[in-house]
């Protein structure tokens, strides 16, 4: 229906995309954005496209819009207000299988599998360089779309691990800890 409010671009004598579009609801909330000006920075995190239409609807009857928080498709980890105004804390996923393991099930946002992999390279046992290791070992058995990395953590860590993550009012784990992350 919308065809004929758009103008077509022509190639070759062909029809093809239009010239730009026109979108029912702002994209910039469905796809997010960040960017960095001369000055200034931006960072728009993404939306649940039913929550922005929703507010579109509601805003074109004339009735106040419903604040939204960040979605992500598929995440299944946790997005929580933080007391800054207008941050959010994403949190990724971690159970815990004993007293020694951990299995991370998913990872915040913006968070990718290599880097955390980095991460947990440089506190294992056994890595060069590494003083005070924190991890007896890892193992990654995700892939690119699934996140499934198991931690095993050193025994006489286990303990002074507990009580810094009771004091920080988060999970019992060094995983939470650093699966904690912010969006500002």
């Amino acid at each position: 229906d919308d065809d004929k409010l758009l103008e077509y671009l022509n190639e070759e004598g062909r029809s093809i995309e239009p010239t730009w579009y026109i979108p029912i609801i702002p994209l910039v909330l469905v796809n997010g954005s960040e960017g960095i000006g001369t000055g200034w920075s931006s960072y728009i995190p993404n939306y649940n496209p039913r929550e922005i239409s929703a507010n579109v609807r509601r805003l074109l009857n004339g009735e106040e819009m419903v604040p939204m928080d960040p979605w992500y498709r598929g995440f299944r980890g946790t997005i929580e207000k933080s007391a800054k105004e207008g941050g959010y804390i994403v949190n990724g996923s971690v159970v815990e299988i004993d007293e020694q393991t951990f299995r991370i099930t998913e990872l915040p946002i913006r968070k990718w599998t290599q880097d955390y992999k980095q991460f947990l390279e440089s506190i294992t046992d056994g890595t060069p360089n590494v003083k005070d290791p924190l991890i007896e070992d890892f193992r990654q058995n995700g892939d690119d779309e699934i996140v499934d990395i198991e931690v095993k953590m050193k025994a006489d860590k286990r303990e002074k691990l507990r009580n810094l993550t009771i004091q920080n009012k988060v999970y019992p784990s060094l995983c939470i800890i650093v699966l904690k992350y912010n969006i500002m």
